[in-house]
């Protein structure tokens, strides 16, 4: 009988009980920022404020206010119980009065009969925005360097003898640059996105009979390469040895396909750093940029295979994760222009104070953003090929005609003229893909009837001819005035094919 009235007891306190903190959705019907999630209050009319739209199914107190990532209340737009609102639709806007340009948290608390809702929306204050044009069709690759059982160069102690891991300093930058870009509407793929490896599941990934760090650098080359980027960075702080702070950037030039898109990445996010962490010196502390030991020319950013000029590694000195193909060695390199960028030095006091400070990491991921938003304004090639129902589970016979159907997205800023191909060719089956630069045996073209826009897509069907039998990659790559795209850093769009006879 107790433990019958005990549980009668329980269901009546759960019935009564206001629904604090339970899923939005009976209140607050909506809340969104139908133009975009991210602002520019540079005056000039375009996106100058952020608007919110929010709905509400019945009479509410109402609360919307602005966190910074760190949840420190910036602004309130609207104040609580003092005015309540009515059901229905309410607009709110954020002109960023007195924000820094970052990542920022709109939460909405609503308080009814029916209980207390809130939902919160990531948004983004910045001087420029990637892409406006369809920001959608960009794809960024964030690397947040080491993670796991590898913390990065060092670990060090603080004077308040409290651990600082660059591992943690990285991830906490690239989770705010990546929040960024979402909020502007920019696809973002990330190598991790907790304190663990890239290669979690422990593959040996080069097939070399062991799982090492190397297997881990693969492992973000891979999901770089599989989620097709437009562009690779990898977040990094600096440790050196003798205590001296340095903001550097690398990118890979002698030996590898296209070290121009490369370095202007690189120099363009080494530019922002610069540019945010020049107004931060003091007598004391001077930013050092680039090292001292390359000639200025070869410097700012510099080719990492100077990085590795007088060290031992095997064939192509470059970081693993920037350098070219090599068959054995680096089985599957990065398809896309890539930057490797350390920000601040853990080494240094001064700068290991900046970088355990939260409003020196949002400084630092706007940098990074910056220096993307550069970069794609300038990139007047750019081609997405993506795969349409049925191209990723694909059989067909020698001789025999199928069609593969692609759309294609033109995310640069100069039209695709008409008459640029589409060109399929095969090889043979690699796992998990082919990692070589080859586009393999012509089986297949189609041309562009009309031109292309900057920002537009288009379908495509290509008339394919195999001519051997077996388990076959198809490689899919776009010419545009008479140049592969693939030469110039666009990731070829790949398929598993069974080829019959």
């Amino acid at each position: 009988g107790s433990i019958k009235l005990i549980l009668a007891v329980l269901l009546t306190l759960a019935a009564a009980a206001p629904a604090l903190g339970a899923e939005p959705g009976d209140l607050i019907l909506g809340f969104a920022a139908p133009g975009g999630r991210a602002f520019t209050p540079d005056g000039d009319g375009d996106r100058d404020r952020l608007d919110l739209v929010l709905t509400l199914s019945e009479s509410a107190s109402v609360t919307v206010e602005v966190l910074d990532w760190d949840g420190r209340p910036i602004a309130a737009l609207l104040p609580g119980p003092a005015s309540p609102l009515p059901a229905g639709v309410t607009p709110i806007t954020w002109d960023g009065a007195g924000a820094v340009n970052g990542p920022y948290r709109v939460r909405v608390t609503a308080v009814a009969a029916a209980g207390a809702f809130s939902r919160e929306i990531h948004v983004a204050r910045a001087a420029a925005l990637p892409y406006p044009l369809n920001p959608g069709a960009v794809v960024v690759f964030l690397d947040p360097g080491h993670g796991g059982d590898a913390p990065g160069g060092v670990e060090v102690r603080a004077p308040d003898e409290r651990l600082v891991r660059e591992e943690v300093l990285n991830l906490d930058i690239a989770l705010r640059l990546a929040a960024m870009l979402r909020a502007a509407g920019v696809r973002v793929s990330m190598s991790r996105t907790a304190d663990v490896p890239a290669n979690v599941a422990r593959i040996d990934r080069n097939g070399d009979g062991r799982v090492n760090g190397t297997d881990d650098y693969l492992a973000r080359i891979d999901d770089a390469n599989r989620a097709r980027a437009d562009l690779f960075v990898s977040v990094h702080n600096n440790f050196i040895p003798d205590g001296r702070g340095r903001t550097e950037a690398f990118y890979c030039g002698v030996g590898c396909r296209w070290p121009g898109p490369s370095r202007t990445l690189a120099a363009g996010i080494l530019d922002a750093h610069v540019a945010a962490l020049t107004p931060l010196q003091t007598p004391e502390w001077q930013l050092t940029v680039g090292d001292p030991h390359f000639p200025p020319e070869a410097r700012n950013p510099t080719d990492d295979y100077l990085r590795f000029a007088s060290a031992s590694f095997p064939p192509g000195r470059h970081f693993y994760l920037l350098g070219p193909y090599h068959a054995t060695y680096r089985p599957r390199s990065l398809q896309m222009p890539a930057a490797l960028v350390e920000s601040l030095a853990l080494s240094e006091a001064t700068e290991l104070g900046m970088l355990r400070t939260p409003t020196v990491r949002t400084l630092l991921a706007n940098a990074y953003f910056d220096g993307i938003v550069g970069w794609l304004s300038g990139r007047t090639i750019g081609v997405r090929l993506d795969p349409l129902a049925g191209a990723m589970a694909m059989t067909a016979r020698v001789a025999q005609t199928s069609t593969v159907s692609v759309r294609v997205t033109n995310n640069g800023t100069t039209a695709i003229p008409a008459g640029s191909a589409l060109v399929v060719g095969s090889v043979p089956r690699r796992s998990p893909y082919d990692g070589s630069a080859s586009g393999g045996t012509p089986i297949g073209r189609a041309y562009l009837r009309s031109p292309l826009p900057p920002g537009t897509s288009t379908d495509v069907g290509i008339a394919v001819r195999p001519v051997t039998a077996g388990p076959a990659t198809w490689k899919v790559d776009a010419v545009v005035g008479g140049v592969r795209v693939s030469s110039r850093a666009v990731p070829f769009l790949q398929l598993a094919v069974t080829v019959g006879r």
